[in-house]
């Protein structure tokens, strides 16, 4: 038997997309943000988590979700060595 999670899709992606993200370091080293972001929706529209996402869930737009990755940004910033602790 085949187990998948539920997903999402925004426009036509399958969930967000690294390269949508507006500076450079975003779109070359976010992927702990997006990472962030797509858990957030995850756990809004399928787990029944309020106040995870600040807009909302039931309709996505790329815009929003470019939006939310920057506010993860302050969090999770791009960094050399990359998410590589459960600490950071």
């Amino acid at each position: 038997m085949r187990r998948e999670l539920e997903h999402f899709m925004i426009g036509y992606s399958y969930g967000g997309n690294q390269d949508w993200f507006r500076t450079f370091m975003m779109r070359l080293g976010g992927c702990g943000a997006e990472t962030a972001c797509d858990s957030s929706l995850y756990f809004a529209l399928h787990r029944g988590v309020k106040g995870i996402y600040p807009f909302d869930p039931e309709n996505l737009s790329k815009g929003e979700y470019v939006d939310f990755a920057h506010m993860m940004e302050k969090y999770l910033w791009p960094r050399l060595s990359g998410i590589d602790k459960l600490s950071i």
